[in-house]
């Protein structure tokens, strides 16, 4: 009787494990838990019959804010499309994941614009003004717009930009530039930021979508 008992409870221990262990992985991949999620070692092996359609690969995790943004719209374009989804917090070595040096860019990139009087007061150099950056149309060599804010060299600015001096004002460049063309299969991933979007077609990223702007101007303009 007694051993009946003990494998009941076992039995109940290793049915509460396998339930818990299950609604671990369904909240770690929040309101995509219906769609199939991948690790960066199988980027490149969706569609292997199908190598010409398009696909894509969605970067996220839960602590995300941005990445809450447009939920509904990428769930709604998971729906219509392929697209399979990795969430940044799986641990498994099959994730490998690099993220973007934001410090080494902005050193080279930011530019300098400008610097703060005794008054507290912004002067431009000639030739320069924060609209000039603000609509800025430029294109990178990925073909995206330069997006920039302008900032005024503070402790914490200088921290990243190490050219960088204080009280100087710099057009601070926000659109990062990766290469993902040479991305190979069972290579890290380089992300600059959450949330990403990678769009595949015969084993090569043929674009990427970065920031939420950059992904809803993408999505919508498919529609």
């Amino acid at each position: 009787m007694k051993t009946k008992k003990r494998l009941i409870v076992i039995v109940i221990i290793a049915i509460i494990a396998i339930a818990g262990c299950y609604f671990l992985t369904q909240r770690s991949k929040g309101a995509y838990s219906q769609f199939e999620h991948i690790t960066t070692k199988n980027i490149f092996t969706r569609n292997v019959n199908n190598p010409d359609n398009t696909y894509y690969v969605y970067f996220y995790n839960n602590d995300c804010q941005e990445c809450h943004q447009i939920e509904d719209l990428i769930c709604d374009f998971a729906k219509e499309n392929d697209v399979y989804f990795i969430n940044t917090e799986n641990k498994d070595p099959d994730n490998k994941i690099s993220k973007f040096d934001w410090s080494a860019f902005k050193t080279e990139n930011d530019i300098e614009i400008g610097q703060v009087d005794k008054n507290n007061n912004i002067q431009y150099y000639e030739g320069e003004n924060a609209q000039k950056y603000k609509n800025s149309t430029e294109l990178n060599r990925f073909n995206k717009i330069k997006k920039y804010e302008i900032k005024i060299a503070d402790k914490n600015y200088l921290k990243i930009n190490k050219k960088a001096k204080k009280g100087y004002v710099y057009a601070s460049l926000l659109t990062p530039e990766i290469d993902y063309s040479s991305l190979q299969i069972y290579s890290s991933v380089e992300l600059a930021n959450l949330p990403t979007l990678l769009e595949i077609k015969s084993y090569h990223v043929e674009n990427y979508y970065y920031d939420v702007g950059d992904i809803k101007q993408y999505i919508t303009n498919l529609n």
